[in-house]
């Protein structure tokens, strides 16, 4: 899906790897200055792992759509000592029909946490 989107908007400068994280990021042929992970259930050593790999300078993102996962991820970038930490919160709303009235029925809230590694 990230290829194919990619193409779709005529992105050039995106590096997919394929695998498993962490092992994956052994596939890096360079530092990346920007990392984005979309959840996983080891997401605490996805996160670290990822975080040393990173440039100086560099920002990682993680989504979580729960608690239990928003919590390590916050928790993550703290113990990796990262700055600027922001925290956004995506709410996609559907229309559904209820009776007489159409509704706005919320769609599982995504949050996206990014940091930087000042280092």
């Amino acid at each position: 899906m990230i290829r194919r989107n990619c193409d779709r908007f005529g992105v050039e400068n995106v590096e997919i790897l394929e695998g498993s994280a962490p092992d994956c990021l052994q596939q890096l042929k360079a530092a990346p200055d920007r990392i984005c992970i979309e959840g996983g259930r080891a997401i605490k050593t996805i996160l670290q792992a990822a975080w040393q790999r990173l440039k100086p300078q560099g920002r990682i993102v993680a989504t979580a759509t729960n608690f239990e996962t928003l919590y390590a991820i916050s928790e993550s970038l703290a113990e990796v000592q990262a700055r600027n930490v922001e925290v956004v919160q995506s709410a996609i709303n559907r229309l559904e029909t209820r009776g007489d009235h159409q509704v706005f029925a919320a769609v599982d809230p995504i949050y996206i946490l990014s940091g930087e590694k000042l280092e």
